[in-house]
């Protein structure tokens, strides 16, 4: 008798267990409409800002004038100086344009129906400049919430293929020779390497010491402006 009723207390203790801790079922949601929506914002942040790199010589230093805003264009050259940024340098200003500007296109997600909740960590993005493409990473918690389904996304990226790597070199090779020279602006060789680089040029001086040089590549249509500053007065 004692071992039926302690067998029976055993059994009714492991159908109470049961019966008390029941598994929850794995409830999935389809997460890619949200991860779609933030890979085309990066894209399309991303690659206005790779365009902007060019126009502001990679710094994308803006001012306002008004309810105008204006990219001011820096000198590489000042004065027998060569100030020309780092591709470090121009990673870390794209990454910094990425933050500012894409929680404008992602908007708070407000276009998604009214049954679907989404919360947003931090922003974190990461540029890669390679040879042919920029690669744009995002580390950005976006939790999704929809009736009992939860789903988080973290990681983001997409490839702009602008061959930002390219143009940089090119300003690389020119700047060599602009210390090679000195307090001049080297018009032959800037003609030669247009040729063997495939851009025209513009050549705008704005006073007795001061150019602007805009590049403009045939391929991505792409443009690349920066200052000169020269000390030419001083040779007069």
């Amino acid at each position: 008798m004692l071992f039926g009723v302690i067998g029976a207390i055993g059994i009714l203790f492991l159908i109470s267990v049961r019966v008390d801790s029941p598994v929850a079922p794995s409830i999935e949601m389809d997460s890619a409409p949200v991860s779609e929506y933030v890979q085309q914002c990066l894209l399309e942040v991303g690659t206005q800002g790779i365009r902007d790199l060019g126009l502001s010589g990679g710094f994308m230093t803006y001012t306002h004038q008004g309810d105008e805003m204006h990219m001011e264009i820096p000198y590489y050259w000042m004065q027998g100086e060569n100030r020309m940024p780092s591709i470090e340098i121009i990673e870390i200003n794209l990454e910094q344009y990425i933050h500012e500007m894409l929680p404008e296109c992602i908007g708070n997600f407000e276009g998604f129906p009214p049954g679907v909740t989404i919360e947003q960590g931090v922003m974190r993005p990461d540029v890669h400049i390679g040879t042919d493409s920029v690669e744009l990473l995002l580390n950005f918690p976006v939790t999704i919430t929809q009736d009992s389904a939860i789903t988080t996304l973290t990681e983001f990226h997409t490839s702009v293929t602008i061959p930002f790597r390219y143009y940089f070199d090119t300003m690389h090779i020119f700047m060599a020779e602009q210390e090679r020279v000195g307090n001049e602006f080297p018009v032959s060789f800037v003609t030669a390497l247009a040729g063997e680089r495939d851009f025209v040029y513009i050549y705008d001086q704005l006073d007795d010491n001061t150019v602007i040089l805009t590049l403009h590549f045939e391929d991505e249509s792409y443009t690349y402006s920066f200052g000169l500053k020269y000390d030419w007065e001083a040779e007069v």
